[in-house]
């Protein structure tokens, strides 16, 4: 009975030693699987810190680019409103001389009737 109790108990601890160094592998195992999570998270970490970067550097470009647009386009503008009004003053002077032709041609229609009816 006593060598049954002892081989119950031997049993028991080689079970147990066995639980304990399963435990440790899969203890192992999870902390190899963290250190590579936590290393991918880092590699995320210092991509995002990069992109952040290269987001500032092209917002910086874009700003650059947009104020020499707006100084083109402001330029650009100052050019047509200074042809349209040339053309616009072009356009008066010939609506006044047109005025004149027509009146002139006018008065001398009806001199012309004048004179012959008289």
């Amino acid at each position: 009975m006593s060598n049954d109790i002892e081989t119950r108990d031997k049993a028991i601890l080689d079970a147990i030693a066995k639980l304990s160094t399963d435990l440790n592998q899969r203890m192992d195992k999870l902390e190899e699987s963290n250190k590579k999570l936590e290393k991918a998270l880092n590699d995320l970490r210092v991509g995002q810190a990069e992109i952040k970067g290269e987001i500032k550097a092209l917002d910086n470009k874009i700003d650059g680019v947009e104020g020499k647009l707006v100084e083109k386009i402001d330029g650009v503008e100052g050019k047509l409103a200074e042809k349209i009004d040339g053309i616009d003053k072009r356009v008066g002077n010939l609506e006044f001389l047109n005025r004149v032709g027509v009146s002139s041609l006018i008065a001398g229609i009806i001199a012309l009737i004048v004179k012959i009816f008289i």
